[in-house]
């Protein structure tokens, strides 16, 4: 019951979804590496039942996973979106096979931009990604927010408990709350996380992106679902230093894992197990996933678990780093790679201009 009511909140609340309004849901369908209580694509099927009783038209899109964050969506999903037409014409010139590749040129992009405008005026107002492998990070996104202006939540490694309203959010865990917009004073980290190392890195940072408060009601916004961060690109070639996670994306690693970053890029994975070899191999496939792509701050009172990025990265107290694309957010680098790795009870130091320093976070508290 708390599941569909879930759903209902997130149409209702999150998106202010509008009879008549054209919806897209989308999800990969499971691979090999998909723990056993991740089934989103059966949460998508739901999701889409539940937006057509809200009075929508519901599109609901399976494919095949891509195997890793940040990989563009397949075309049929670009087609279903933008027209089959439009996208054709893509294909034909290969602009859209070096798009997916995530080697498009800027000439490349003005022209699909050009190309895909056409299909705009019927494109989905509203994207729901219940897709495994996150597309936060894609042209997909980038062009279905900013040039068709969609309402797009993203919603990776997405647990249905979520929707169970244990958090301290009104009507449970994807509705908005207002301590997110006003920058609620955190209260700690999950009771019992142990401490983890961090040396800050130091250099020029760009702008912060506005607040990730779950609010998806003006056209062009787009966001996590458990929303609650605050993010930005690091200057590409400025991060130094070394992050020690105890935790992958959904599991406790056996042992620590020390990631070694010189001159904004993971230089050396010290560790054993899966997700270290992951990282080796991914650095070894293109030097551009080995950027220092993101540091986020946790912002969401209510965020707990640590076994789930989605929400992990949300924590109060915390921050993360990713590694790979961040073109999506200000960032210089395109690759079919984007891995987040959280800090908890992190300490954080910002450099102002002038070179004065700002403490920010004291082992997870905020002393701003």
């Amino acid at each position: 019951m708390r599941y569909r009511e879930g759903l209902v909140k997130l149409f209702r609340e999150n998106f202010r979804l509008k009879r008549g309004e054209r919806v897209l849901v989308f999800a990969d369908l499971p691979d090999a590496g998909v723990p056993a209580w991740v089934r989103q694509h059966r949460c998508a099927r739901e999701a889409a039942e539940v937006a057509a009783e809200q009075g929508a038209d519901a599109t609901l899109v399976e494919y095949a996973a891509t195997g890793t964050h940040g990989a563009e969506p397949p075309a049929g999903l670009w087609a279903q979106f933008f027209g089959e037409e439009p996208v054709r014409r893509l294909e034909r010139s290969g602009v859209l096979a070096r798009i997916l590749a995530k080697r498009a040129s800027a000439r490349d992009l003005a022209a699909a931009a050009r190309v895909l405008r056409a299909g705009k005026a019927a494109a989905p107002q509203v994207v729901v990604g219940l897709s495994r492998y996150s597309t936060t990070h894609t042209r997909f996104r980038s062009f279905a927010t900013s040039l068709a202006r969609a309402r797009y939540a993203s919603m990776p490694i997405f647990d249905p408990l979520m929707f169970a309203g244990r958090w301290p959010w009104t009507g449970g865990s994807l509705a908005p709350d207002a301590r997110l917009r006003r920058g609620a004073q955190p209260r700690g980290p999950r009771r019992g996380a142990r401490r983890q190392r961090h040396v800050p890195a130091h250099g020029p940072r760009r702008p912060g992106l506005p607040p990730d408060d779950g609010l998806l009601h003006a056209p062009g916004t787009y966001g996590n679902l458990p929303a609650g961060e605050a993010f930005l690109a690091p200057l590409e070639g400025t991060t130094q230093g070394v992050l020690v996670a105890e935790w992958s994306q959904t599991d406790r690693l056996r042992k620590p894992m020390a990631l070694w970053v010189r001159d904004g890029l993971l230089h050396e994975v010290e560790g054993e197990g899966p997700a270290a070899d992951l990282l080796r191999r991914k650095v070894r496939e293109s030097a551009l996933n080995a950027n220092v792509a993101e540091l986020g701050v946790g912002t969401n009172p209510g965020a707990r678990r640590p076994d789930n990025i989605l929400e992990s990265e949300k924590i109060l107290g915390t921050i993360h780093v990713a590694f790979g694309d961040n073109h999506g957010f200000g960032g210089k680098v395109a690759t079919p790679f984007h891995q987040d790795y959280v800090v908890f009870r992190a300490s954080l130091v910002a450099k102002l201009p002038g070179g004065r320093a700002k403490e920010i976070l004291r082992d997870g508290k905020w002393v701003l």
